[in-house]
C-alpha cells in the first residue's frame, strides 16, 4: 500500500456528474458519507482521475524514452500502430472482439517486458491485461471525512467540507485595439467554477494485488512523483498540487535504466500485434 498525501497550491476544480443546473458554473464533485447526520455530500476527487492522469505521464515517458512518436510513426506510415498503442497504453484501450485463445505465456512475457503495463493493466483490443494496483477515492481532510474514519486529522483544525469550498470567477478578455467583437464574434466570457481550496489537505492509498513486485510498485511511487496538477482547467491555473507518499521508486528507476535500450522493439512488436 502506498500512502499519499495531497496539499492543494491552487484552487481545484473537479466537475460533478450531476444533472442539476447551477447556470454557468462548473459545481464540483460531491460524494455522500452514509452513517454521519444527513449523509452529508462531501467534494472528493476520484481514484480513476488520479489514475488516468499517472497513467499517461508514465506511459509518455515510457513512449519517449524509447525514441517513439506519433509524427516519425507518421511518416513512416504506422499512424495505425501508433494509434493503437498509445490508445491501448496511455488512454486503457478498448475490447473489441475477445480472443479467448491468447497464451497465459504471453500474458506472463508482456508482464516482464512492461511493468507499467502490467501494474495499470489495459483492454488490448481483443483480450484484457487485469492491473494489478487499486487508487482508492481522495478526500479532504475536514470534520466529516475524520468522523466517518475516511482519513486521519492532523495538527490543523479541521473544519466542515462545505467551508473548504469556494466559487473562482475568470473572464477572457478581448483586444479590442485588434480586432471587432461584432465581426470576429469573439466577446468577454465570464465563467464561474466551483472548486476545492487552495491548501485543502488530501489523503488517498493506492493497493496492490498479491505478488505485485516492487518494479511494478515502483511505477506507482514514480509516476506520483511527477504529477503537479489534477482536475480540470489547469491551464487557467486551477490545480497545482504537491504530493508526498510513502512508495519507492527506486526499482523501477532501476528498471527503466536497464530496459530503456530494448523498450523500442518491445513497443514496436506490440504495436504490430495491436494493429492486426
Amino acid at each position: 500500500m502506498i500512502a499519499i498525501s495531497i496539499r492543494l497550491l491552487s484552487p481545484l476544480a473537479h466537475g460533478s456528474f450531476s444533472d442539476a443546473s447551477a447556470g454557468n458554473m462548473t459545481l464540483f464533485r460531491r460524494e455522500p458519507i452514509v452513517g454521519l447526520p444527513g449523509n452529508p455530500r462531501v467534494p472528493s476527487v476520484s481514484g480513476n482521475s488520479l489514475r488516468g492522469i499517472l497513467r499517461r505521464g508514465v506511459m509518455r515517458d515510457v513512449f519517449a524514452r524509447a525514441g517513439i512518436s506519433r509524427n516519425a510513426w507518421m511518416a513512416e506510415g504506422r499512424g495505425r500502430q501508433w494509434d493503437r498503442l498509445y490508445a491501448a497504453l496511455a488512454n486503457g484501450g478498448h475490447l473489441e472482439k475477445p480472443d479467448a485463445s491468447i497464451d497465459p505465456v504471453s500474458f506472463r512475457q508482456m508482464r516482464t517486458n512492461l511493468p507499467p503495463l502490467s501494474v495499470l493493466g489495459a483492454a488490448m483490443y481483443r483480450w484484457v491485461l487485469p492491473g494489478r494496483t487499486r487508487f482508492g477515492w481522495l478526500w479532504p481532510v475536514c470534520s466529516e471525512t475524520v468522523a466517518a474514519g475516511l482519513v486521519e486529522g492532523g495538527e490543523e483544525p479541521l473544519i466542515d467540507a462545505e467551508s473548504l469550498m469556494s466559487e473562482t470567477s475568470l473572464v477572457r478578455h478581448i483586444e479590442r485595439e485588434q480586432h471587432d467583437p461584432e465581426q470576429s464574434g469573439v466577446t468577454p466570457m465570464p465563467t464561474t467554477t466551483e472548486t476545492l481550496s487552495a491548501g485543502t489537505l488530501l489523503r488517498g492509498r493506492v493497493d496492490f494485488d498479491n505478488g505485485t513486485s516492487d518494479v511494478e510498485k515502483g511505477v506507482i511511487a514514480w509516476g506520483l512523483g511527477q504529477i503537479t496538477h489534477l482536475g480540470g482547467k489547469g491551464g487557467a491555473g486551477f490545480g497545482m498540487v504537491r504530493i508526498e507518499h510513502d512508495g519507492d521508486p527506486a526499482p523501477y528507476v532501476a528498471w527503466l535504466a536497464q530496459a530503456t535500450p530494448g523498450l523500442g522493439a518491445v513497443l514496436t512488436i506490440l504495436a504490430d500485434e495491436l494493429a492486426k
